[in-house]
């Protein structure tokens, strides 16, 4: 919808509130008399109608927002308020043995709550519409996002609150799960760019998630306009990149061992980006990680099976370079680390890093 256009929507709607509420003295004044009681109804009702209808209208602009349903709720109030005279007399009757308190309210409600909440839903649904993002709630379970995962919303996904598996669905119907993301992270860059959008990963909800979408025209858009953000959106695009290059890589050319020792350099390098790097460690305490993930889900990130895994990780342990404490590990020794993650750079293989790491460790 232009945006001529939904201003013109929001500000007609706006208006109509007043003017139901000049309807509402006209009609009921007759009866009751433009007191203070009738006065004090009316406004108490348009309050509370448009507080329940910001609430339902947020709720229905997270779901999808659209034009149509905006052209929906203003047909629905209109077809209400040119139903109020007819109702009026026979709502009268009815309230007539209640008092005269208790009967212009109940008459206000009756009358003029739902034609007001429909038009208090029309803002959250028009301010949607004006920011081009979309919000979405989902429970624990497969994501099921509008559009499914064949023909998805044009758009990038941020996760706001939650955590997410993201892998792969298995030819017996099972969830395979190659790593996890919690909020402030990305669920699916590559898929949205495609010239066919559709998810490159199936997802997981490990716990109830809020997913922000950005569409791309949006996005383009915002980021022609704003060269820091076309920044940040190379950046992301460039990480994912190298991510995929670094595993494809990491799959052709080594082998387990090594894979799993590039993986843990990888993941404390923010740790030794604040120390210096590996050469600037010397007596600082060695670092540690913590696992949040499933043992499947780190062997399907390094292409091999959890057995093949939980070997490689023994390995390790054995030779004294890390030390295992539950989902805790310990990187005792990195330089030892380092060579069984790049051992080509040294002249030697993972095999005999692993020999030479246990020789020095006997012989000391």
């Amino acid at each position: 919808m232009k945006r001529p256009l939904l201003l013109l929507v929001v500000a007609v709607s706006g208006a109509a509130v007043l003017s139901l509420e000049l309807l509402g003295t006209r009609l009921l004044g007759p009866f009751y008399g433009v007191s203070l009681f009738l006065w004090s109804a009316l406004i108490s009702v348009t309050l509370a109608a448009l507080a329940v209808g910001y609430a339902l209208g947020g709720r229905m602009a997270d779901r999808g927002a659209s034009g149509t349903r905006l052209a929906t709720l203003l047909l629905a109030a209109g077809a209400w308020t040119l139903l109020a005279p007819v109702l009026r007399d026979p709502v009268l009757i009815v309230t007539d043995r209640l008092g005269l308190r208790v009967a212009v309210l109940v008459a206000s409600l009756v009358l003029f709550f739902v034609p007001l909440a429909l038009l208090g839903m029309v803002t959250p649904i028009a301010v949607r519409l004006r920011t081009h993002s979309l919000v979405v709630r989902h429970g624990i379970g497969n994501l099921d996002l509008p559009g499914g995962p064949v023909h998805p919303v044009p758009a990038w996904w941020l996760l706001r609150r939650g955590r997410m598996s993201l892998g792969w669905l298995a030819e017996q119907g099972g969830f395979v799960e190659k790593h996890m993301i919690g909020p402030g992270e990305w669920l699916d860059v590559a898929g949205a760019l495609s010239e066919s959008p559709a998810w490159v990963d199936a997802a997981q909800c490990r716990t109830p998630v809020e997913l922000l979408a950005i569409p791309l025209r949006a996005l383009f858009d915002a980021a022609a306009q704003d060269p820091e953000l076309m920044r940040a959106v190379s950046q992301q695009l460039a990480s994912r990149v190298r991510t995929l290059s670094d595993t494809l890589h990491d799959v052709v050319t080594a082998d387990v061992p090594a894979r799993l020792a590039r993986w843990l350099l990888r993941r404390v390098e923010g740790v030794l980006d604040g120390m210096g790097g590996l050469g600037g460690l010397g007596s600082l305490a060695a670092p540690k990680l913590v696992l949040t993930e499933l043992k499947q889900a780190i062997a399907a990130q390094l292409g091999t099976t959890s057995e093949t895994f939980s070997r490689a990780l023994r390995r390790l342990a054995d030779a004294g370079i890390v030390k295992v404490q539950g989902y805790e590990l310990t990187l005792l020794d990195l330089p030892a680390l380092q060579a069984i993650a790049y051992p080509a750079q040294r002249g030697g293989s993972a095999r005999q890093s692993f020999a030479g790491t246990r020789g020095q460790r006997l012989a000391g």
